[in-house]
């Protein structure tokens, strides 16, 4: 796979993210979270063997934020969590504590916070 592959599920991820549109949206369409989650999650994945960091935290956040949507603040709190590292490695230090803190908060809080 490639950054490009990674591009492509991101914009995949963004249309899950959304939902479905039109005449038939009301059969299923609405968004779908955990499979952009997933989306996001492969595409991170993908940035960090390419080791660009930056992308991979940034996408990952996006995971989080999808699985926060999704009902399940424990997964969010394991992307936030990664999201810090990844941006821990791309020297975004402020960035990294942000987001493990948010991860730790999660985690503790759910969403009750």
């Amino acid at each position: 796979m490639s950054v490009q592959q990674a591009e492509d599920m991101i914009k995949e991820a963004e249309k899950k993210a959304q939902g479905s549109k039109g005449l038939f949206s009301f059969l299923g369409g609405g968004p779908s979270y955990d499979e952009a989650a997933d989306l996001y999650k492969n595409a991170a994945n993908q940035f960090k063997l390419a080791k660009d960091w930056n992308r991979a935290a940034e996408t990952l956040v996006l995971a989080g934020e999808m699985m926060g949507k999704y009902g399940s603040a424990s997964d969010e709190a394991h992307y936030y969590e990664e999201a810090g590292n990844a941006f821990r490695r791309a020297e975004r230090i402020k960035d990294a504590i942000t987001w493990t803190n948010e991860g730790w908060i999660k985690l503790a809080f759910g969403d009750s916070r």
